[in-house]
């Protein structure tokens, strides 16, 4: 074996050349199509459609959807690299790529069967399907084990009983990916992961959750009673929600992952320009050995930010 060898069999954590690219466009169109818009949006708590429909011509709606159905389909790298570089502006407008592909769209094109594809994966890469993932409940959060919501056998379908709370994107969104048990003894063995059309479903209340941040996002409490869900948008098989949300959440915290890391670049890129312009005491504060330390910490946090292209 030479020298080389061990060199050639490391891991490249680089990102190519395309994706480079990738984070220099979207960091482009971030700062000049969303960036003048958040803080008066936040102040009219004030939902962004307008700029969530710019998101599918730029084909950054879809990263994870196949192209035969419409989307853009990318490698998981740059997907996490456009869910960083939106919420590194705007939080709001990342997280519908984020529930979009991760959750929702995801879990179709795993568990899905072709109807449920091509019923909604266009829609979705298009744009003109929001998505909402209705998971979290008031007493266990996500915690399958003691969730409340039933899914009741009926003829045709399901009648869907519980209530969801801290849900993204809810007011706006024409599919629901929901979890519920068809029997609360079996615990996780329960759980049955359906898709629910609210512009045609009846029985669906949707609530404002009271915020101090995030207006814009209209995070929701979502109750359902006796919301009838046909077979056809059974996800998977009775009582096997367990790997479909499993497997959602898999990817759902990886693109949570991405926006938090963009959201901390921002912090820093804004400490560090306030360091350089604030002055106190006759010299500007980034001269201070006590606040070169607090951004100094800030780097290591928020990971070093990559090797890949990225500035400060």
């Amino acid at each position: 074996m030479h020298g080389g060898a061990a060199w050639e069999r490391m891991a490249d954590f680089d990102l190519t050349p395309e994706q480079r690219l990738v984070r220099r466009s979207v960091r482009d169109f971030a700062e000049k199509e969303l960036l003048p818009h958040v803080e008066r949006h936040e102040r009219e708590a004030r939902y962004p459609l307008e700029l969530i429909a710019k998101l599918a011509p730029l084909g950054l709606m879809a990263p994870m959807i196949p192209e035969e159905y419409g989307g853009s389909f990318s490698d998981v790298v740059s997907y996490g690299v456009i869910c960083e570089e939106l919420a590194r502006v705007d939080w709001v407008v990342a997280s519908v790529v984020s529930v979009s592909n991760s959750l929702v769209a995801g879990s179709i094109l795993r568990w899905g069967n072709e109807e449920q594809k091509s019923r909604w994966l266009p829609a979705i890469a298009a744009g003109e399907c929001i998505t909402s993932a209705c998971l979290t409940e008031p007493g266990g959060g996500t915690d399958l084990g003691n969730m409340k919501s039933t899914a009741t056998r009926v003829q045709g379908g399901w009648l869907l009983n519980g209530t969801k709370v801290f849900i993204s994107h809810a007011a706006h969104a024409g599919l629901f990916f929901v979890v519920a048990s068809i029997d609360l003894a079996k615990k996780h063995k329960g759980v049955t992961a359906l898709l629910v059309d609210p512009r045609v479903s009846e029985g669906i209340t949707i609530g404002a959750f009271p915020m101090r941040t995030l207006k814009r996002d209209n995070v929701a409490e979502v109750h359902f009673k006796d919301v009838f869900v046909p077979d056809e948008n059974l996800l998977g098989e009775p009582g096997g929600g367990f790997p479909v949300l499993g497997s959602a959440l898999d990817m759902g915290r990886y693109s949570v992952a991405a926006r938090s890391i963009g959201q901390a670049q921002r912090c820093i890129d804004l400490s560090i320009a306030y360091a350089r312009e604030r002055e106190a005491f006759g010299q500007k504060i980034g001269e201070f050995q006590m606040i070169q330390q607090k951004i100094a910490d800030g780097l290591a946090l928020a990971g070093t930010r990559r090797r890949a292209g990225a500035t400060s």
